[in-house]
């Protein structure tokens, strides 16, 4: 299987989906600075458990809940001592993050993943006191936008995540005409190819070559096709979601 990863340069950020063994209908960021309400079934007006996150005097979070959790990414974030560190290196924060794959979004609730190995899965409930954004462009488009809301998650399909992402990797260099159709490339190499996802259909996806790295693709051959992006609850690829150069 291959993974899901946040990249700065070539150094790997976050790793996801090495753990994930269901790949659910999307991915849930929520917000740090508030804790977050989990829920055992969607009517229930008492959640079943509270994950606490609280602010820590070194600058990053900590994580307290009853329920042993372990979703697609928790990281606590960097202390301020290692923030320092980073930026006097010419490099980057990133602070606390925390993400759920979603199995069911509705209305009212998400269903997430709380637990990936176990596969524990519980309901977080949409209220009207916060904002839900549908894509990261409309997420940071919003700390423009006066009063900012600051009880805040970003939802994104699969498709918009794909679609935005900085470049994927094939796991098998097959590339078909259409969904379930004929070959027009194939390859056994390990060449870096990244590709741009111009298309999501169910499993598939419509490939176009990264054009900032364009040069890695050989002149004269077609590359641009159709690819199985997941089959079942494996992943086919790996996911670059941002680079910093």
């Amino acid at each position: 299987m291959k993974t899901l990863k946040f990249s700065f340069m070539l150094l790997t950020f976050l790793n996801c989906s090495a753990q994930i063994k269901e790949i659910g209908v999307g991915i849930l960021e929520a917000n740090t600075n508030f804790d977050i309400s989990l829920f055992k079934n969607p009517t229930d007006k008492t959640p079943e458990a509270i994950l606490y996150i609280k602010q820590m005097k070194n600058g990053q979070v900590s994580y307290e809940s009853p329920i042993e959790l372990d979703p697609c990414v928790m990281s606590e974030g960097e202390s301020e001592k290692e923030a320092e560190e980073l930026l006097n290196s010419g490099l980057v924060t990133t602070g606390p993050i925390l993400k759920f794959i979603v199995t069911e979004e509705t209305a009212t609730y998400f269903k997430v993943i709380v637990h990936e190995e176990k596969r524990t899965k519980y309901y977080i409930k949409k209220s009207a006191e916060a904002i839900y954004h549908t894509t990261r462009a409309g997420f940071e488009a919003s700390f423009k936008v006066e009063p900012f809301n600051g009880k805040w998650f970003v939802y994104e399909t699969w498709e918009n995540y794909l679609k935005r992402a900085e470049y994927i990797e094939l796991n098998t260099l097959e590339i078909y005409d259409k969904p379930n159709g004929e070959i027009i490339f194939c390859s056994k190499s390990y060449d870096f190819l990244p590709f741009k996802v111009a298309l999501v259909e169910g499993e598939w996806m419509k490939l176009i070559k990264d054009n900032l790295r364009e040069f890695n693709f050989e002149k004269g051959i077609n590359y641009e096709g159709w690819y199985q992006w997941k089959k079942g609850n494996e992943w086919q690829i790996e996911i670059v979601e941002y680079t910093i150069e």
